[in-house]
Formats: structure tokens, sequence, C-alpha cells
């Protein structure tokens, strides 16, 4: 995981739900979460995030419709927390957490997570 775990995941919350959701469900938004982390950790790490991105790119698709009221809202701030932690990996990230990521993506996990 992440060095400062607390201090990291407050601000990738904050930044995702300090708000309530309009529509999105609240297990959507922390799904983002988890995905925008992963995704700014593999893209610190040099990981080839192509098809990675284009995977979760269908998922978010899914969950906020294109030009909905939660895309507007929520699609920036994804954004926004994938840069937050790609600049907190570049800075404070280890080796294991690149090797984290990269096992992750090629988990059944990462699968069931776009299927829900």
């Amino acid at each position: 995981m992440i060095g400062n775990k607390s201090t990291f995941a407050t601000l990738v919350v904050w930044t995702l739900i300090s708000n309530p959701c309009i529509g999105a469900k609240r297990s959507d938004v922390d799904q983002m979460n988890y995905l925008a982390k992963m995704m700014g950790i593999g893209i610190a790490c040099n990981l080839d995030m192509d098809a990675i991105s284009h995977q979760i790119g269908k998922w978010t698709d899914k969950k906020l419709p294109p030009g909905s009221k939660d895309q507007q809202r929520y699609l920036p701030e994804m954004m926004n927390a994938v840069q937050a932690s790609v600049e907190y990996q570049l800075a404070h990230g280890t080796p294991s957490q690149c090797n984290e990521a990269k096992t992750f993506f090629k988990s059944d996990e990462f699968q069931e997570r776009l299927k829900q």
C-alpha cells in the first residue's frame, strides 16, 4: 500500500466525496477512488496503461453515462485523484507499490471490480 495510507486516503476520499452524490451510488464512488489510486500508481510506475485505461473508461461510462450530471461532477474529480496518486507515487512511492499495481491490473480482482 501507499506510504502514509491515512493521509493519502483522506486526500483522495475528500476529493471524490466532499459533496453528496448526485445520482452515483456510494459504492461506485468508492470504486472510482480505488481505481484512481491504482491508475495513478500504474502511470507513475510506467506500466502499460493503454488497455487498462480503456477498460476503466468503459466501466466509468457505464457508471457515469456520458453527458450526465454524475459524469460532469465525478469524472473531473476522478482525474484529479489519478493525478494526486501519480504525484504521491513519484514523491513517496516504493517499487513494491509498483509491483502491487502491476499484480492488481493482471488479477481477477481487477476484472471483478469492473463487473460491479
